[in-house]
């Protein structure tokens, strides 16, 4: 890429890497995704004068065997719906 003059680099987090998640004890992970996303942040700083871009994207919540507790019930589903920032649910194609 710095001998093209150029690039891009995209990292998938999570969104657990930015709100915490009640029920679902995965602190390894979440500091995973957190610390993806920090190391992203600073080697966009460091190659932007290569013009090489790095971005995270975190995506929101989706229905899976880990999650599948998040979407039972009221105050679960509240909870969802503060910490989702796009209106509707992700789903897995």
């Amino acid at each position: 890429m710095r001998a093209l003059g150029r690039g891009a680099i995209f990292n998938v987090s999570s969104i657990s890497g930015r709100v915490d998640i009640p029920g679902i004890p995965q602190a390894s992970y979440a500091a995973s995704k957190a610390g993806l996303s920090g190391l992203s942040a600073e080697l966009a700083v460091q190659w932007a004068r290569h013009s090489i871009r790095v971005n995270t994207v975190a995506p929101g919540f989706f229905r899976s065997e880990i999650t599948g507790p998040l979407y039972e019930g009221e105050r679960a589903a509240e909870y969802l719906r503060r910490n989702t920032p796009l209106p509707k649910e992700g789903t897995a194609r």
